[in-house]
């Protein structure tokens, strides 16, 4: 045969199989944009696909499944963002969670400092305290110090 002799319109239907392709001889430039589908894809880990994804729609985002600690993000049911334990995603279940209502609940402890020194507003769980530039507590409320 001599070169390029064999062209598209010389070849018989359904004449090219995969036996016939070489391994690796198809390559990204040689696929047609929009031409190959979700129902051709066989990947059995997401972290095998690396790309700059830009704006996801997905109905629920969650981190692991079970009962252990998670992260629930979601477009349906009563709670778009809900941190928590437990088999249900609940108001019981939940550590920090936003409602449907707009309610953001936090459970725990919680503290805050708008600085490390000098004038500072620090939140401890059930205190508040307020500190000038000359770092003297100006400003206490909730449970005093004795």
């Amino acid at each position: 045969l001599a070169a390029f002799a064999v062209n598209a319109d010389k070849l018989a239907a359904n004449a090219v199989t995969a036996e016939k392709i070489q391994a690796l001889a198809i390559t990204a430039a040689k696929i047609a944009a929009n031409t190959i589908t979700a129902d051709k894809m066989l990947i059995s880990q997401l972290s095998a696909i690396t790309a700059d994804l830009g704006l996801v729609t997905a109905g629920t985002f969650q981190t692991t499944s079970g009962t252990g600690p998670r992260v629930v993000i979601s477009s349906s049911g009563g709670f778009p963002i809900w941190v928590g334990v437990g088999a249900l995603v609940n108001a019981a279940n939940g550590l920090l969670y936003l409602d449907t209502s707009g309610n953001l609940v936090f459970k725990g402890k919680l503290s805050i400092k708008s600085a490390l020194s000098g004038g500072r507003l620090e939140i401890d769980n059930d205190q508040i305290f307020i500190y000038d530039d000359a770092e003297i507590l100006r400003i206490e409320l909730g449970r005093l110090l004795a």
